[in-house]
Formats: C-alpha cells, sequence, structure tokens
C-alpha cells in the first residue's frame, strides 16, 4: 500500500535514511532483536535476497507475539528484570522463528518523490512510525521514522508553515 499524493516542496528523497538496517526474511528472530538492539531501532524494513520489501518488523509485532500466545506480561515480569525484558522474552519464546512469522505484510510505503507532507499524514492515518521508500520494482532504498521528522524539526529545517501543513 502506498501513500496518496498532495503538493509539497519537501520530498522523501531528502530526508529518508539510505541505508536502512534491514533482515531478511528468512533471518531468525533472534538476528532481528539483535540488530534491532544493536542499532538503537524500533523496526526493520524485511528484504528478500534481491533487496525487495517483503515487510516490515516492528517493537509493536514482537507485542503482538506475545499477546497472541497468551504469554502475560504479569507472569513473565519477575524473570525480566533488565530494561530488556521484552526482547528477552521474544528471544525466548520466539528466537528460533523465521522473521517473516512475525513481520508485518504489505507495510505502508512511499516513493522518493512523495512529500515529506503526504508520508507524514500517512504515519498519521495509518498510526505507523516507519515507512519503507521503494522503487517502482519494489526494491527498498530507504525508510523514513518519525524521528527523522522530528530532527527536521529541531534542526529548524522544518518552519512553523511547514508545521501549520503537516
Amino acid at each position: 500500500m502506498s501513500i496518496t499524493k498532495t503538493e509539497s516542496s519537501t520530498q522523501v528523497q531528502s530526508v529518508m535514511q539510505r541505508h536502512p538496517v534491514k533482515v531478511l526474511e528468512s533471518d531468525a528472530i533472534t538476528d532481528a532483536v539483535d540488530r534491532m538492539r544493536e542499532n538503537h531501532v524500533s523496526a526493520l524494513p524485511v528484504v528478500d535476497e534481491g533487496g525487495y520489501l517483503k515487510g516490515i518488523l516492528t517493537l509493536n509485532d514482537f507485542l503482538r507475539l506475545i499477546q497472541d500466545t497468551a504469554t502475560t506480561l504479569k507472569d513473565s515480569f519477575p524473570r525480566y528484570e533488565d530494561a530488556y525484558w521484552v526482547t528477552q522474552l521474544v528471544r525466548e519464546s520466539f528466537g528460533s522463528d523465521d522473521v517473516s512469522s512475525a513481520m508485518t505484510t504489505q507495510p505502508i510505503t512511499a516513493s522518493l518523490d512523495d512529500s515529506l507532507l503526504d508520508l507524514s499524514k500517512s504515519m498519521v492515518d495509518h498510526q505507523v512510525h516507519h515507512i519503507p521508500v521503494v522503487g517502482k520494482d519494489g526494491k527498498l532504498l530507504g525508510m523514513v521514522s518519525t524521528i527523522d521528522i522530528v530532527r527536521l524539526v529541531a534542526d529548524g529545517v522544518l518552519s512553523s508553515l511547514h508545521l501549520n501543513r503537516l
């Protein structure tokens, strides 16, 4: 599913992360958790061997896994006292499963020439924090997250005029 287009001067290609940390759909969930922790990210685009987007794996996907297996946080909490108890629970419960078993398939996507305004509206409309950027052929080109947009505001790149339009 891709975003709809309207007029705006700032394009996605000017703000996207050009080399996002990613995983293969055949990678183990343990590997994905490790990449998230090592790189301080909360979502990973999932690609095939050719670099084509197959889905996205987010912390919300992990929480859904925990909920779907009827594992309650109350029962597990005493075993996980450090800040990473959720990831530890996921590693122990689903670590050897393939990423494809947990990822969100058919994520919202953007193209290079989409506007930042349209991308931001899609994030709000679909309640997502990460949008992969793909080429016309479906190959992953980059990623835009809410932190990228916040960084633009903090750096003064987005003026109050832009913010009013978002």
